[in-house]
């Protein structure tokens, strides 16, 4: 017997809806929670963009009014190898993650946007420090569960 395109797909489709893979009304939601990801130090220092708070409590506050119990903050920090300083900042270069043959030359972090990748000195990662301390404590009164992923990109 011969079936159309039509009766094949409802058939399909009616297959599958009976089948042991389908979800029951009784599988519970997954929490999508919110990241909060920190490029840079003065995030963590001064207040930015116009708001009145860092960035930090500015995206730790917007995340909290999307009734999530859990948060995730991705402080940024970079490495710097000479040999890339000829690449253009503007371009992926996606063969580079499996290059052996690149160094770090040093880790530095940067202040603002457009402010130099400096080697970290005593004040750099005392404003990190400290900004860092005023933003997870905000976090542990806004949420349940607050996880640190460190973000480490190349400076180029």
């Amino acid at each position: 017997m011969l079936m159309s395109k039509q009766g094949l797909i409802v058939g399909l489709a009616l297959f599958l809806l009976s089948s042991p893979w389908q979800l029951g009304a009784t599988a519970s939601a997954v929490e999508l929670s919110s990241s909060v990801i920190l490029f840079y130090n003065s995030e963590l220092d001064k207040p930015m963009y116009g708001a009145p708070v860092t960035q930090c409590e500015l995206l730790l506050r917007r995340a909290q009014k999307h009734g999530g119990r859990r948060v995730q903050i991705i402080p940024t920090h970079y490495w710097y190898d000479a040999s890339e300083a000829s690449q253009s900042p503007e371009v992926c270069y996606p063969d580079n993650w499996a290059d052996t043959s690149l160094k770090v030359d040093y880790y530095c972090s940067k202040y603002e946007w457009n402010s130099n990748c400096e080697p970290f000195n005593s004040g750099s990662v005392t404003t990190f420090k400290n900004g860092m301390q005023k933003c997870l404590a905000l976090a542990l009164t806004l949420f349940d569960e607050v996880f640190i992923a460190p973000h480490l990109d190349p400076f180029t």
